[in-house]
């Protein structure tokens, strides 16, 4: 027998004639090469070399009599692995059963390196006896992954522990329909707006680790009871008032919603307390709003484009509103628009934009205007100034109305301890914060008196 310097040696020359050839060869092939090199001492070389083989590891019998390179089998292999949320957490991977056969069964630590398909090198440690690499914690927060991702691993050189990492990030696949009902039941028992990342939180760990954002909208989405008020915040409708569903539809319509632009101009001029109707003319179908007051009131057509059509093609053309507030006996022309055009010279034609209605709806939510309101829509020429004399006037209705409420809750409490309230009492009864003059007083009595 040999010395261990010359088992290697006769072990080393296998593997260098094997690597040569680049491919599997008869254990008695392989010994005739070695022979062309040096002798080998023993009665049967053929079984010396064939028994070395045997006991290392870089070697692999394919066949009966035949070698190969343990490393040639794992030439086009692949495996993947997907991350669960203490592998995200520690920065490790777990070896699995069907993993293990492919890292190196060694009892001591030995460094392991993966190169990620930007050819960055990450160095991590095997340790068998806990069964973990450990390493990853650092390119996992760099490159973002999250419970489920999936990591593919090859094998560029097994002996020196060589290997790849490619991510992808695969979807873990299941019945959209099975969780619908644990999600719809979370948004009616929380019975508030929630975005869909609130949603996610509520579910159940086993829906919560597998679902993805846009899964949850697109089930949110299907649902006509929801509205959604926001680019991805949703509430049930029966918690919003009118005016808030109608911003909600506005909201829609800007984000390129498929909202009907007409129907939902209706329905504001509606909610605004406008008898209004569809009228045709030329072909095309124009609203007729109209404001029934106790002295005058006035008609105004309401046509408008949507947010993506710059051209107003949606609408009547430009050139024929005229001939339309002749033969509709309208007053004006209201074009609700996102694209002002040039100013039209007919002062009975008014553009306004969304925005204004927008701001409408909500001034119209927090305390309602009157028809009268409204008019400074078609009287100021421009639209910064209809909206500050609309505001201008709800608050000083708001401030008239308040005020009487004031002073019925003052003449209440003090009729309880006196007969006759005179006008000094009265005004040193009421909030001084507010600042009612005695104008303002004098002028909500006499409207008291009246009723």
């Amino acid at each position: 027998m040999g010395s261990k310097q010359e088992e290697a040696s006769l072990a080393e020359l296998a593997y260098r004639i094997l690597l040569s050839h680049n491919e599997p060869m008869y254990y008695r092939d392989i010994v005739d090469e070695i022979l062309k090199i040096r002798k080998i001492k023993g009665k049967s070389p053929y079984h010396i070399v064939n028994s070395r083989m045997s006991q290392d590891g870089r070697f692999e019998r394919v066949d009966k009599g035949i070698w190969g390179l343990s490393k040639w089998k794992y030439k086009d292999i692949s495996f993947k692995y997907t991350l669960t949320v203490y592998c995200v957490k520690n920065g490790i991977i777990t070896l699995t059963s069907y993993m293990r056969p492919y890292f190196p069964s060694t009892p001591e630590e030995i460094e392991l390196v993966f190169v990620d398909e930007s050819g960055k090198k990450i160095h991590t440690v095997l340790n068998n006896k806990v069964g973990k690499i450990i390493g990853f914690k650092d390119w996992f927060s760099k490159n973002r992954l999250n419970v489920n991702d999936v990591l593919e691993f090859g094998i560029l050189d097994y002996e020196k522990g060589i290997y790849t990492v490619l991510i992808k990030r695969e979807e873990v696949e299941f019945d959209l329909a099975d969780v619908r009902d644990r999600i719809i039941e979370v948004i009616r028992h929380e019975r508030k707006t929630m975005n869909t990342g609130e949603v996610i939180k509520k579910l159940p760990d086993d829906i919560k680790a597998k679902i993805k954002v846009d899964d949850v909208r697109r089930i949110l989405s299907r649902e006509n009871w929801l509205i959604e008020i926001s680019d991805n915040l949703w509430v049930p409708k029966e918690l919003l008032s009118d005016g808030e569903k109608l911003l909600a539809r506005i909201n829609i319509l800007t984000r390129g919603g498929s909202e009907d632009y007409k129907m939902l101009l209706k329905d504001i001029f509606t909610y605004f307390g406008f008898n209004i109707k569809e009228v045709a003319f030329r072909e095309n179908n124009l609203l007729l709003a109209s404001a029934s007051l106790d002295y005058k009131g006035y008609r105004f057509l309401v046509d408008g484009d949507t947010p993506a059509n710059k051209k107003h093609e949606n609408g009547l053309p430009i050139a024929l509103w005229e001939d339309a507030l002749d033969n509709l006996k309208a007053d004006y022309f209201l074009f609700i628009s996102h694209h002002i055009p040039a100013i039209v010279k007919n002062k009975n034609i008014v553009f306004s934009s969304i925005y204004t209605l927008k701001k409408l709806i909500e001034w119209h939510n927090e305390f309602p205007l009157s028809l009268f309101d409204f008019l400074p829509l078609f009287t100021s020429s421009k639209e910064e100034d209809r909206l500050s004399e609309i505001d201008r006037k709800r608050k000083l209705v708001r401030r008239r109305v308040n005020l009487l409420k004031d002073i019925l809750g003052v003449l209440d409490q003090l009729s309880k301890k006196i007969k006759l309230i005179d006008m000094k009492t009265l005004m040193t009864s009421l909030d001084p914060q507010k600042k009612y003059t005695l104008e303002e007083v004098s002028e909500a009595l006499r409207f008291l008196e009246d009723r």
